[in-house]
């Protein structure tokens, strides 16, 4: 077994007993809302929203923030451990070069022969590129679903408020 290989299973190891963990210890997960379709459109007026609609609104969006959370925690556990790992394996490596040279070469210089000369640590650089990629579209998504549930919350609240202030 490769030295990449013993790396990508201690990385698989941790995550796995991460997951673990957090399944046995944390409270429930929530599960993907099934019932609320693949797309939906946010209405351009919310106020024109019957008081059910909004109320459903609100609960769809929360149900795919709370997901949108879960994925997210998810893809940062996922992104600290491989990030954790290829940091590691990428030291050992350019710590290697450094020793076998008769000359200090840069950081730099290092990092792009280690990744030249170790296929994985290059493959595992692209993952951590994808990875990133993939937390990053996930805090953006769970934005637009707290921006829109703010949205939904202003416009409840402002009709509560204008129902208190109509005379008796």
């Amino acid at each position: 077994m490769g030295k990449k290989a013993k790396e990508t299973s201690i990385y698989k190891q941790a995550l796995a007993r991460v997951v673990e963990l957090l399944d046995n210890s944390a409270p429930p997960w929530p599960q993907k809302p099934t019932d609320y379709g693949e797309a939906y459109e946010f209405p351009q007026d919310i106020t024109k929203l019957s008081p059910q609609r909004l109320g459903q609104l609100q609960s769809r969006l929360a149900g795919w923030d709370g997901y949108a959370q879960y994925l997210l925690g998810h893809a940062d556990i996922e992104l600290s451990l491989l990030q954790n790992s290829f940091d590691i394996t990428l030291s050992l490596k350019m710590s290697e070069l450094q020793d076998n040279g008769s000359s200090r070469k840069l950081k730099d210089t290092l990092k792009a022969q280690a990744l030249a000369e170790v296929p994985e640590l290059k493959e595992a650089a692209y993952t951590l590129a994808e990875k990133r990629a993939v937390v990053t579209l996930l805090k953006a998504q769970k934005s637009i679903y707290d921006t829109q549930r703010h949205a939904a919350s202003r416009e409840q609240s402002r009709r509560a408020d204008e129902l208190r202030m109509r005379p008796a």
